[in-house]
């Protein structure tokens, strides 16, 4: 059957079981009829997807990741549509007048829906994806089991989405994981979507929608493996459920929002900050202490595998952040000096603003008006709406002074400032798509806010300007970036030809899939090339794994030929502008023990970018060296 009929039934299916999933669960707690179509569509999606990655999560660690186990799986989440079709949805919306606005808006939407679906028939290009995102779900599948990744930041991490990612490549292959991605992706907008209409009708809904699909954040990562757009779609399902349990005496939305809240903390370390931030609006509860003990439960059993799983392998359930902390002795996958090296370069990395009360006022205006690579502002940023929409929202706000704590979207309010309050503190990253969890809170807050306001004081045009000013300017950041995939696909480009120009380095990988075997190991310190390569892949860094030693100190290549031949690596891709220099020198040293000889040597392109190609890229020479055994006078 062709790949991409293939994908999309395995895309659509697992949707549906998604849907279906959540659908059961939120039937089962009464919850189901309370909610819009729309709404409890998006909602329903949450659920199902952290409920999916929770338990194929467990199948992994026991080996049980066939294709007949993981369609079983879709299978079951499937029967919960029965209950979906059966329960009416709670709408309550007059019927609204059909104009160019709305014809307009929902052409911007086919547009960015069918860009995004340009991007899920190519071969993956995001490097993040391909470092880790996908490969390891490729691992996983290829081991049959699951395993413990000694890396730090992309290696032993929490990985929930990686597991649905995972159940989309068992049953349809590549395809049907981008395609998989790809539906993900679209999620966030769905829910927003159903959030917003009951407050502020169709329109204004389906702009909010069109808005965040378009954010540079969302347009970057939302067809790519990238988390945080599905972090962020069960972060307002989460928000949502904690809304409707303040003022009730109700335990079931807090233990909904803790199960959600716990697949969030399940998918990134960043997570646990919303864990942790989501608890803050059950203190209204009429019954505050048993919501805030129903949802810590929730949230544990929902949370803790990876955490868990961590703690087995290494003894730091956050690895390796507690490594210090824990007086942890060193190991074979960690040491107290590469500890000190790692938490200097990822502090430096990561927090290149200074953490000043100026500077926690100052973020979002410099995060959007200022494109810094460092914290990743202009390719990943997330748009000129919000600061837009401020001086309305705050109008808005203003208005409703004396109603706000019992406001319907309050709860969203209070997470989004909370996260970005402890993010801030706690200094875990400045990168700007991290916030991306609660933007669309504070987007569904912002554009309510506005058009309440605007409708009340004669000002609608201005704000709808401010509006369509946003999402044309996004639409053509959209048009700019699918231009790549659509190229590959009405061209009848090859799949080799198109990562080439798209995937720095790429012009190795052919060589390597052609002439190694399953019974090599390649090491390779280019991370955009893990996934692509499909022999077994040894991922070196200096900084975050010390299984392999390539550090600042590492200087003993009899070490690192032991450390090579434990993890039974049979080659080396050297000449890498990744490479780092005691991992040149060490390599240099082998090759002049006679450990090792050059079996190719291949000129691949780099570049600045992919979504802009320029003349900037350039060639250069990597080789493919076989490790020798027995001539080697180590």
């Amino acid at each position: 059957m062709n790949a991409t009929l293939v994908g999309l039934t395995v895309a659509v299916l697992m949707w549906g079981a998604c849907v279906g999933a959540g659908a059961l669960v939120l039937s089962r707690l009464a919850l189901l009829r309370d909610l819009g179509s729309a709404e409890r569509l998006g909602m329903c999606f949450a659920l199902g997807f952290g409920g999916m990655g929770w338990i194929v999560f467990f199948l992994a660690a026991a080996g049980m990741i066939q294709t007949p186990v993981l369609a079983a799986l879709v299978a079951l989440g499937l029967v919960g549509l029965v209950l979906l079709a059966r329960t009416p949805a709670s709408d309550t919306q007059a019927p609204e007048h059909v104009g160019v606005a709305l014809w307009l808006l929902i052409a911007g939407l086919v547009f960015v829906l069918a860009c995004v679906f340009c991007e899920g028939l190519a071969p993956p290009a995001d490097a993040d994806s391909l470092a880790y995102h996908f490969a390891l779900p490729k691992q996983f599948l290829a081991a049959g089991h699951l395993e413990f990744v000694p890396r730090a930041v992309d290696g032993a991490v929490p990985l929930l989405p990686q597991m649905t990612y995972l159940s989309a490549l068992g049953l349809g292959g590549e395809r049907a994981m981008t395609l998989w991605a790809m539906v993900s992706g679209w999620m966030p907008a769905l829910l927003l979507y159903g959030v917003c209409r009951p407050h502020v009708g169709r329109n204004w809904a389906l702009a909010a929608a069109l808005a965040l699909l378009t954010t540079p954040a969302i347009l970057y990562g939302g067809g790519s493996g990238q988390v945080e757009p599905r972090m962020a779609t069960m972060g307002l399902a989460a928000a949502v459920a904690a809304g409707r349990a303040v003022g009730t005496r109700r335990l079931a939305p807090a233990g909904i929002a803790g199960l959600l809240s716990g697949f969030i903390v399940a998918s990134k370390f960043t997570g646990l900050l919303f864990g942790a931030v989501c608890a803050a609006p059950l203190i209204a509860h009429r019954r505050a202490p048993a919501a805030l003990v129903t949802y810590g439960v929730a949230a544990i059993v929902a949370g803790f595998q990876w955490y868990g799983w961590n703690y087995i392998h290494s003894g730091d359930p956050i690895f390796p952040l507690l490594f210090s902390a824990l007086h942890m002795p060193d190991s074979a996958i960690w040491t107290k000096a590469q500890d000190a090296v790692f938490h200097a370069i990822f502090s430096a990395a990561e927090n290149p603003l200074p953490h000043s009360v100026f500077w926690f006022f100052a973020y979002p205006f410099a995060a959007t008006l200022v494109p810094d690579p460092t914290i990743e502002s202009g390719r990943t940023g997330l748009g000129p709406l919000g600061l837009i929409l401020l001086p309305f929202a705050i109008l808005g706000a203003w208005r409703a002074r004396n109603r706000l704590a019992s406001q319907p979207l309050g709860s969203l309010a209070v997470v989004a400032v909370g996260y970005y309050v402890l993010w801030w503190v706690t200094a875990s990253s400045e990168r700007v798509r991290h916030l991306v969890i609660v933007y669309p809170m504070l987007l569904a807050c912002f554009v309510v806010a506005a058009a309440r306001w605007s409708s009340r004081a004669g000002a609608l045009k201005p704000v709808a300007a401010a509006l369509a000013l946003t999402i044309g300017l996004q639409l053509g950041a959209q048009t700019v970036f699918a231009a790549s995939y659509l190229r590959h696909l009405v061209t009848g480009e090859s799949r080799d030809a198109f990562l080439s120009r798209s995937v720095q380095r790429y012009d190795v990988v052919p060589w390597i899939n052609a002439k190694l075997t399953q019974s090599d190991r390649i090491l390779v310190m280019e991370r955009q090339l893990v996934y692509l390569i499909d022999v077994p892949v040894f991922y070196a860094h200096p900084v975050d794994e010390t299984v392999i030693d390539i550090g600042l100190n590492a200087i003993d290549p009899a070490r690192f030929w032991r450390q090579l031949q434990a993890q039974g690596v049979t080659h080396l891709l050297t000449g890498s502008a990744a490479s780092s220099e005691p991992y040149a020198r060490m390599s240099a040293e082998l090759a002049a023990a006679g450990c090792s000889r050059v079996l190719a040597t291949i000129s691949a392109g780099r570049f600045v970018s992919r979504t802009l190609p320029g003349e900037d890229r350039t060639t250069s020479e990597l080789q493919i060296v076989a490790l020798d055994r027995t001539a080697c006078r180590l």
